[in-house]
């Protein structure tokens, strides 16, 4: 039984160290994927803007319909400022990464 415990030491002392390279690749990947994902989101929200827009200037439409429309319009364009806040922080992110480039090995 003491014979087992130092190799098991062993093994949890010499656990594979990550590549800083891989590490900067798969971090950059990461940020790659949010800026799509942010992208399509602003895509879907400029979307929901032009379908509540048609609704505001519908010629056959209620004071209240028009009023509620108005409202989600708002709201719909602060969440797509929002959006392309964290779009131009990503790729303001993603650009000094891809400048600064891999960590060098040593």
């Amino acid at each position: 039984a003491t014979g087992a415990t130092p190799t098991a030491a062993a093994a949890t002392t010499e656990a594979p160290k990550e590549d800083p390279v891989q590490k900067w690749l798969a971090e950059t990947e990461r940020l790659r994927d949010q800026l799509r994902q942010l992208v399509d989101q602003e895509s879907a929200t400029q979307l929901e803007i032009n379908q509540i827009t048609n609704r505001i200037y519908t010629p056959v439409t209620s004071v209240s319909e028009r009023d509620r429309a108005q409202n989600e319009l708002g709201i719909a364009q602060v969440r797509l400022q929002a959006l392309r806040d964290q779009i131009s922080k990503a790729r303001s992110e993603l650009l000094a990464r891809e400048q600064e480039g891999p960590p060098k090995k040593q």
